[in-house]
């Protein structure tokens, strides 16, 4: 009697070993798309994996009727190598497809197992997390680094809802520093003084009164400080410069989800670009829809990443390549000397700002160029346009203080007498 309800205990727990086992596969199992949307419970789970401690409880009772089987020595020694397998941390499982720069998993304690898995739609997801752990695909590859750039700026508005007179770029280059000046609505702007994070000196901006001295110092922008302040002066800092790629070596590492705008990049927002950027983006995956089904969703995501790189990239680096070198020529003044580079794109980039002062022509290339209707690389291609700039194209620095004036005024609005 006793030996027949053991039998039909260790049936029963055969098959609550293999009957979850078997659900876990998700997709990859005959008809589940049919009992996840009709057996009772299954879908209250929200991944098939879900399902697996319960087979692993089964494992374990039949793990431990096969010990009640064995004589006591051999069952102890058994147990004995299990315990020595856990202590020396012996990996019996290991995904392939974890990301190590997920900051999720840096977190935490290495010694705690952790198996992120996505929510299972029969509609949408094929297969189960092990088909994505089976094909040995990476995580999504992310490149991130810190821009370099602080920014102290203060929001203002004006009495009769006008807007300060323009009196040069909304972003002016100084010596050791840049002014961004913002033009919004309902009579309200913000103004920013722009700095490189390595630049301690320049900390001191985060008082107020010191914020006044030095954008008073600068005729072309100081009147941007004269209206009724609306906050006080906030500092923003550690701005990443990000790309995700979700195709890595050719091989789409998720489907079913694209990354548009800044989900798939942001950089240093100084130069105005993101939204563009973002709206060109978007313009692209409708082209792409247009062309690609949404069935075919391994197509989708290889088609999105050629357009993405093919049409919006070039954006990006662009972008990059004007902070990176803007940084750099910052850093240098502030050491005392000036900036020099080997990418004549960079001074050729200044030339054609500067000569869109001197020629009507010139200047609507240089508006091409900031408005993202053509690369600058493209613009200078344009006959007699390099030329052109070369010509006019020397640039002046715009009026006001030196780096070593700043400084004095910064070190004079300090030690002040503050206003409360």
């Amino acid at each position: 009697m006793l030996g027949r309800e053991r039998g039909r205990l260790a049936v029963a727990l055969g098959l609550g070993a293999l009957l979850p086992a078997l659900l876990a596969l998700g997709a990859n199992l005959p008809l589940y798309e049919q009992l996840w949307r009709n057996l009772p419970g299954l879908r209250d789970t929200r991944v098939p994996e879900r399902l697996l401690p319960v087979a692993c409880l089964c494992l374990a009772g039949l793990a431990a009727f096969a010990l009640a089987r064995l004589p006591s020595s051999a069952a102890l020694a058994a147990l004995a190598l299990v315990a020595v397998d856990l202590r020396a941390g012996v990996e019996l499982f290991h995904p392939t497809a974890t990301d190590p720069g997920n900051r999720a998993y840096a977190a935490r304690p290495h010694d705690v197992p952790l198996l992120e898995l996505p929510i299972f739609l029969p509609d949408r997801q094929e297969g189960s997390v092990y088909q994505y752990y089976a094909i040995g695909a990476p995580g999504p590859r992310e490149e991130r680094a810190d821009c370099g750039f602080v920014y102290y700026g203060r929001h203002f508005r004006s009495d009769d809802g006008q807007l300060p007179a323009v009196f040069g770029p909304l972003l002016q280059p100084y010596d050791g520093m840049s002014i961004l000046t913002l033009p919004c609505d309902r009579g309200t702007w913000g103004v920013g003084l722009v700095a490189s994070g390595r630049d301690p000196a320049l900390r001191a901006l985060v008082d107020r009164d010191v914020w006044d001295a030095v954008l008073g110092a600068f005729p072309l922008a100081a009147h941007w400080g004269q209206g009724e302040p609306i906050t006080d002066v906030q500092v923003m800092a550690k701005i990443e410069d990000r790309q995700r790629h979700l195709v890595i070596d050719g091989r789409p590492v998720a489907t079913g989800v694209v990354a548009v705008g800044d989900a798939w990049a942001c950089t240093n927002p100084s130069v105005g670009r993101g939204i563009t950027i973002g709206l060109l983006h978007a313009v692209a995956l409708r082209d792409l829809l247009r062309e690609v089904p949404t069935a075919d969703e391994i197509g989708v995501v290889r088609g999105w990443h050629e357009l993405t790189m093919e049409r919006v990239a070039p954006l990006v680096e662009d972008t990059l390549a004007f902070d990176r070198h803007r940084l750099a020529q910052i850093d240098a003044q502030i050491a005392g000397h000036s900036y020099e580079t080997d990418d004549p794109a960079w001074a050729l980039g200044l030339a054609l700002a500067a000569s869109a002062s001197r020629d009507r022509n010139q200047f609507r290339h240089y508006l091409d160029v900031v408005s993202l209707n053509a690369r600058g690389v493209d613009v200078l291609a344009r006959p007699g346009v390099i030329d052109k700039t070369l010509e006019l194209g020397a640039p002046a620095p715009l009026p006001g203080p030196s780096r070593a004036e700043v400084l004095e005024l910064v070190a004079t609005a300090t030690y002040a007498p503050h206003h409360e």
